[in-house]
């Protein structure tokens, strides 16, 4: 199996992870007991929301990468840039939002 393949591999599983922890709103990514109590149910939601978002992006790029459908460089780019877009997104929106609770 090629080191591509293997990334290819990763970006699926841990899209369908996400997709999974989104929906369910279970798993290792909703652990966290450093918020306080007052957030914890509206930081939950939020971090619900992002996971889908990244659950989408991470399959899809796999399975775009899996059966080469465009060509991988622009691709895993494109991927890339859009994770980190999502990811400063949701720390603006967190500090925005739960900004008074975290000092």
């Amino acid at each position: 199996m090629e080191t591509l393949d293997i990334v290819i591999l990763m970006d699926i599983v841990i899209g369908v992870y996400f997709l999974y922890a989104g929906i369910t709103g279970k798993g290792n990514l909703y652990i966290n007991n450093r918020h306080p109590k007052e957030i914890r149910e509206d930081a939950k939601k939020l971090l619900r929301v992002i996971t889908l978002i990244l659950g989408i992006i991470f399959f899809v790029s796999g399975i775009f990468e899996a059966f080469r459908l465009f060509s991988q460089g622009i691709l895993m780019l494109v991927f890339i840039i859009a994770c980190v877009v999502v990811l400063v997104i949701y720390f603006i929106i967190f500090r925005i939002k739960f900004g008074e609770y975290m000092r």
